[in-house]
């Protein structure tokens, strides 16, 4: 993808000043190897900062809002929110990656981290396009919470509904042609320990 064209419709910002010029070589990079696909061409902001900016941040925004619970559910990793009509077609996004731990990543594992959350989105794009037909028959109520279930609102983490989730989006990092990258930031992939109620990567 042309990073003309990306950027045309695609805010970022990066709070971190030390890593600021090194974040957006590594963006430039994955996004320009992105396909010319529908998912990839519409509005967002990609923000990059520390966890508790971040959170700082939205708090002042929306106080305890969506973002922020994100936010706190995730930890300072990264996430995505989708934003869609009635109907639900995807017409903006949100992405953050916390750098806290960005300075002794190496470039492949950020690079992995920034596709991983960029195949959420296109995750998301595809769920809810096929899921269309069902959704236009839907009244409002059950069309916003099927719409919601899409987007992985709601879900809790740890639980396997989330390690479902991640497991999507690592194939559909690799499909989009960041197999090394993604190997890089997320392992082998994650795996739900029923023992300690939680999941964790496999390296």
């Amino acid at each position: 993808m042309k990073l003309e064209n990306f950027y045309a419709r695609v805010k970022v910002g990066i709070a971190d000043k030390e890593l600021k010029h090194r974040l957006q070589s590594l963006l430039d990079d994955v996004v320009s190897r992105l396909p010319d696909e529908k998912q990839f061409q519409i509005r967002g902001i990609i923000g990059f900062a520390k966890f508790d900016l971040m959170v700082k941040y939205w708090d002042c925004i929306q106080p305890n809002g969506v973002v922020v619970q994100e936010l706190r559910k995730t930890g300072p990793i990264g996430f995505c929110n989708a934003y869609t009509t009635k109907t639900g077609d995807i017409y903006s996004f949100f992405i953050c990656y916390m750098t806290d731990c960005f300075h002794s990543w190496s470039d492949d594992r950020i690079k992995g981290l920034i596709i991983h959350e960029l195949s959420h989105l296109s995750c998301y794009w595809f769920d809810l396009k096929q899921e269309k037909p069902n959704l236009i028959k839907m009244n409002p109520k059950g069309r916003e919470i099927r719409i919601n279930q899409i987007l992985g609102e709601y879900i809790d983490v740890p639980s396997h509904e989330y390690a479902e989730i991640e497991k999507q989006a690592r194939a559909e990092a690799v499909r989009l042609g960041f197999e090394k990258e993604i190997e890089a930031s997320d392992g082998k992939g994650l795996v739900f320990d029923e023992k300690k109620n939680c999941w964790r990567r496999i390296r």
